[in-house]
């Protein structure tokens, strides 16, 4: 796992294919009850305007109950809210990206040792390494 303390970015490379493992991710989210909110597909939105890039999609999902005790700290975190998974197909292969919890408390000037703030690390990290290990 590579993480950026600069920007705030988490990425893991996930061996497999990028739609078995975007299949995986959404399986997982759901199979955990965590409502998901949207997907874009960067990739066939950029085809749909004649233009091409790498797969790429983001899974937007989250729970408000969780969510909304960050936002009552500091209600401008929700520009970054509700949580995000970025699957994408780099030269190494396929990546799980996401925003790291803390980095965003830090961000938003909240304690990014706050209870909500380690449940949704740990929360991060759960779904990501069942991810990694199927």
């Amino acid at each position: 796992m590579l993480s950026n303390r600069q920007n705030g970015i988490i990425r893991k490379k996930i061996d497999g294919d990028f739609e078995e493992i975007w299949k995986r991710l959404l399986d997982i989210v759901a199979a955990e009850k965590i409502p998901v909110f949207a997907v874009i597909d960067h990739k066939s939105n950029a085809l749909q305007v004649g233009l091409d890039m790498t797969d790429a999609r983001v899974l937007i999902f989250g729970n408000p109950a969780v969510g909304t005790v960050l936002m009552q700290s500091n209600p401008e975190i929700a520009l970054d809210l509700p949580l995000k998974f970025l699957v994408w197909k780099s030269s190494d292969g396929v990546i799980l990206s996401w925003n790291s919890p803390t980095w965003l408390a830090e961000r938003f000037e909240m304690n990014p040792n706050m209870e909500v703030v380690k449940k949704i690390n740990n929360l991060l990290e759960k779904l990501s390494d069942i991810i990694a290990a199927v």
